[in-house]
């Protein structure tokens, strides 16, 4: 992958780096809006306010508009936590994980790539690799969970999905959905970002993700 990575970065017009930057500028003009909040989700931002922030201030109505439009032609996912309590504590991605990765890896280093410094790209990327794999696997293993059920393993779950809550001081990546006692099982081995106070929110995560 290194090697790969290594080749694309070294030329300035490879597919890796060209395919994006033109989809990206076919469907949405540089100046537009769409455009500037993607990249603010793109770089790393998931909460309403922090893409308003990362987007240069945007106000709430012509931010709205532009998830909407993002979220219509499925460029960006926007999900809300599985849990017994309503929540309109909505979070947003980018939907494609080549994107994702351009987005946040690629495009803000291309003015960098294009002057023949793509080593210092690469160097940036095996530094965060760890960490940001972390966070875009996370998708990814709960559709491929959602695409086997039903199974044995995960007795009549009917949604997988993530839980969070607004200050973030609880975060599980894939609990499963459903009532009953044998719902509650939960997911098999679960990759749980858990801060203290795990009790106050055990009866808020639907099937027991917390048991």
């Amino acid at each position: 992958m290194w090697d790969f990575l290594g080749e694309a970065l070294s030329d300035p017009v490879s597919a890796l780096l060209v395919s994006a930057e033109r989809s990206l500028a076919a469907e949405f003009p540089p100046q537009a809006q769409a455009r500037t909040v993607l990249a603010a989700i793109g770089s790393g931002e998931r909460t309403f306010t922090n893409i308003a922030r990362a987007a240069g201030g945007i106000g709430a109505t012509p931010l709205q508009r532009a998830l909407e439009l993002l979220a219509e032609k499925r460029v960006i996912a926007a999900e809300l936590p599985v849990s017994l309590r309503p929540s309109k504590d909505r979070r947003y991605r980018v939907a494609d994980p080549y994107l994702r990765f351009w987005l946040h890896l690629l495009g803000p280093s291309m003015e960098e790539i294009e002057r023949g410094r793509g080593d210092l790209t690469l160097a940036r990327i095996r530094d965060s690799w760890t960490s940001w794999r972390g966070r875009a696997i996370e998708p990814l293993i709960r559709e491929a969970l959602v695409r086997v059920l039903p199974d044995d393993r995960l007795p009549a779950a009917p949604a997988v999905g993530g839980y969070w809550t607004r200050t973030n001081d609880v975060e599980i990546d894939a609990p499963s959905g459903g009532g009953g006692l044998a719902q509650r099982r939960g997911l098999p081995g679960p990759r749980r970002r858990v801060r203290p106070r795990r009790s106050a929110h055990r009866l808020a995560v639907v099937s027991g993700g917390l048991r």
